[in-house]
């Protein structure tokens, strides 16, 4: 086989276990491999990948896959791997030059002779030989992999036929390789059905980024979904375990909130029913604390258990012998605190979560916890407890700003959306609330929940959150630019004359003019938002300005960094929070490649690595999937092919994930491949599967993201390193929508123009305090106009 077959696209985070199986199987000579792995780890999907690239390399492949229930049926495995040779004449030579003895052992066992010859009992010896004689035959003219998926099920009258002939085969191209369910510290006990010298390989628990990947290409989960989290932390690594639950989670009926128990189908609980079946009522309850902190990721220690809950959760297999390095009790499998949760009563989930509440010293966890113990309740209908609740939303709410500020929109999204359930009593503010949760749930990288919470808001009586709504769902469009001409007519009638609300539908209708051809009309937008911005006072709304204008300032100066651009990333780097904004990412970028320009490479490798880290730090992965293109662009031209391969690879993937269409994410995979890794590869990314992008509107119009770009045009310039297969980068080219393979594709092209991000009104009582107009703004403004 050849190493340079790529992998079926649904095998993910296996490749090291298939270069390690091929080499294995290409050493020569007749070699085995023994894949061994719990239940539902991917050992068949390997078995898959190796027989995919066997009969691409034309080799003959031979496969049995026994099942428990079949194995008192003798010689069935047998019949399974050489029934369908020997009836296929293009397979077998015919007549088989075997001997008659044993060509009639071989019929008799395969159900091949008559009826009167079938009753009669099978020569063991003579079987076993024809076996060994038949693989050869078959080996001399091609050769031969042979697959044995769930070993130990095999029926023993074949199983003894096998292993004989695996051990006597020699020098015959013949190739095994077997699947075997072992877990624990359990042992293998199907290498003597290999020949001998045969390699053990242990699956390990697929990579996270791999099992999230795998959820949402085949258990139809969203990017980013939070359902999607908690069912790959509860998977454990296990590809199996963690579909079951995606399938489950796909069936259940209502919306899985946070706090709700996860659905658990009936085969997995059925697999860990004897383990919690060992725990008395008061030791799962004792441990449901526990189970319900498990549930939440990245939480610190939690409540310290007893003795004897320590105990007797260890006796029933439920907890290991010794604590996890954070401080709490360590699960035998990531599953079981589902399964604990899942068995209580909603009353017993609260109590967990207010004891949770009482002893957690972080302020976000406690907030969670808190708000976990209190559901939203009627302000009618008990005034006392719809007041501890409207308290327990403004702590939310508050602890939303500062998880933003530590880098975590994720969990912001997750403590808005708890603030604005409990916020019944005050209805603009649940709106305004709840909009801030889209505006989070869209930074970290989760469209799905983005756009739901927006829903929710154009269905409120909040004119300001409406408007914020609509400009956010011009956001989530992308490259879809059909619905965003409406969505900014409606918004436009809302804003009225209030000026902060016009300012920012300005700013988006410049983003849509610019971004579809109309340079005129989109500069006076921006230069009437700009007027806007600076009577305000505003100093994110003036960086929006700025940050729409980059583009075009870069392309009427060619030769230099505009001045305005060097003051405007020096004021937003200067701003009053942690987290950079949308703004100061794109006037980084910006800057980044008008360095690039001047030939300053040292210089634009420094500022986008440190762009990077700043942005992966605040947890921005929707502008991340943009600054990694940025990186791959810049590491290229400095001719750092390997960290453009990892940043353009990784950055297709982030795009794929987020985008309205995948095409674009695949070009960039594609492009990524043909720096890095192969063509063949790059031909399959690019393939029928990415549909053509949009060209530019019209030569004259906006400056297109190429057309901003300095990095290099190998084409034009010349390059270090031509692709290898002009044949395999061809359908990539025409992905792309250039003339030749890599032909501007590491130039830092954004999918999506940097529209001016649409913010919600500040809460009243809101902790954050207004900033102040810094000094020098002025100059930056008029340096950019």
């Amino acid at each position: 086989m050849s190493d340079t077959t790529p992998p079926p696209p649904m095998l993910l985070g296996r490749q090291d276990e298939l270069r390690r199986c091929r080499a294995v199987l290409d050493a020569g000579g007749a070699a085995g491999v023994l894949l061994t792995g719990a239940a539902g780890i991917g050992k068949s999907a390997v078995l898959d990948a190796l027989q995919t690239a066997a009969v691409r390399a034309g080799q003959l492949v031979l496969r049995s896959n026994p099942v428990a229930g079949e194995a008192e049926l003798p010689h069935l495995a047998l019949y399974d791997l050489f029934a369908g040779v020997l009836a296929d004449p293009g397979r077998a030579p015919q007549p088989l030059p075997l001997a008659p003895a044993l060509r009639e052992s071989l019929d008799v066992a395969l159900l091949r002779a008559p009826a009167a010859e079938a009753e009669r009992a099978v020569d063991r010896l003579a079987l076993s030989v024809a076996v060994l004689e038949l693989l050869r035959l078959l080996a001399a003219a091609q050769p031969v992999l042979l697959l044995l998926d769930d070993a130990p099920f095999l029926d023993p009258a074949s199983a003894r036929v096998l292993a004989f002939a695996a051990r006597r085969l020699g020098a015959a191209r013949v190739r095994w390789v077997a699947a075997e369910r072992v877990g624990g510290a359990g042992e293998p006990g199907s290498l003597g059905l290999l020949p001998d010298g045969a390699s053990e390989l242990a699956l390990a628990p697929l990579p996270d980024a791999d099992l999230r990947a795998l959820l949402r290409a085949r258990g139809g989960l969203a990017a980013g979904d939070p359902v999607a989290e908690r069912i790959a932390a509860a998977g454990g690594g296990n590809p199996g375990c963690a579909l079951e639950l995606a399938r489950a989670a796909q069936r259940w009926r209502t919306p899985i909130r946070a706090g709700d128990p996860l659905p658990v189908p009936r085969t997995l609980r059925e697999q860990f029913a004897p383990l919690l079946a060992r725990l008395s009522a008061e030791s799962a309850e004792a441990l449901l604390p526990s189970a319900a902190a498990a549930l939440l990721p990245g939480a610190g220690p939690q409540v310290p258990l007893s003795a004897g809950t320590l105990a007797a959760g260890q006796a029933a297999g439920v907890l290991g012998a010794s604590p996890s390095p954070g401080g709490r009790p360590c699960f035998t499998h990531p599953l079981l605190p589902e399964l604990l949760y899942a068995g209580a009563s909603p009353e017993q989930r609260r109590r967990s979560h207010a004891l949770l509440a009482e002893q957690v010293a972080d302020p976000l966890e406690r907030a969670r916890h808190r708000a976990l113990a209190h559901p939203a309740a009627d302000p009618t209908a008990d005034p006392a407890a719809a007041a501890e609740v409207a308290e327990v939303a403004a702590d939310l709410a508050a602890a939303a700003e500062l998880a933003v500020d530590r880098g975590a929109p994720a969990l912001a999204a997750e403590l808005a959306q708890l603030a604005a359930e409990r916020s019944a009593h005050d209805p603009e503010l649940a709106a305004d609330r709840l909009l801030l949760a889209a505006r989070h749930a869209l930074d970290a990288g989760r469209p799905a929940q983005a756009r739901q919470a927006c829903a929710a808001v154009l269905h409120g009586a909040n004119r300001a959150a409406r408007v914020g709504a609509r400009l956010l769902l011009v956001e989530l469009a992308g490259g879809d630019r059909a619905a965003v001409p409406a969505l900014l007519a409606a918004a436009q009638v809302e804003a009225g004359d209030t000026p902060r609300l016009r300012t920012a539908v300005q700013l988006h209708r410049a983003e849509h003019a610019l971004s579809t051809g109309r340079r005129d009309h989109g500069l006076a937008e921006l230069a009437e938002a700009a007027r806007d911005a600076e009577r305000s006072g505003d100093l994110d709304r003036q960086l929006e300005v700025i940050a729409l204008r980059a583009p075009t300032e870069l392309q009427q100066r060619p030769g230099g960094v505009p001045p305005a651009l060097r003051a405007a990333t020096a004021l937003a780097a200067g701003r009053c929070t942690a987290a950079p904004t949308a703004a100061a990412v794109q006037l980084r970028c910006c800057l980044v490649v008008g360095l690039l320009r001047t030939g300053s490479v040292t210089e634009a490798i420094e500022e986008v690595d440190r762009l990077r880290a700043d942005v992966e730090s605040a947890g921005r992965v929707r502008d991340l999937a943009d600054v990694l293109h940025l990186v791959a662009s810049v590491h290229e031209r400095a001719g750092r092919c390997g960290t453009a391969f990892r940043a353009a690879r990784r950055g297709g993937r982030l795009r794929r994930e987020l985008g309205p269409t995948p095409a674009p994410g695949l070009v960039l995979s594609a492009a990524a491949e043909l720096n890095g890794g192969t063509a063949a590869r790059a031909a399959e990314l690019a393939g029928p599967r990415c549909g053509r992008p949009r060209r530019p509107a019209t030569p004259s119009g906006p400056p297109t993201p190429r057309a901003c770009s300095g990095a290099p045009n190998w084409w034009r310039t010349g390059s270090r390193r031509r692709p290898r297969s002009w044949t395999a980068a061809a359908p990539c080219c025409a992905a792309s929508g250039s003339g030749t393979p890599r032909s501007s594709w590491w130039t830092p092209t954004w999918p999506r123009p940097w529209p001016a991000r649409a913010r919600a009104p500040r809460p009243a009582g809101s902790s954050r305090r207004r900033r102040r107009r810094p000094s020098g703004w002025t100059a930056a403004c008029s340096g950019s106009a």
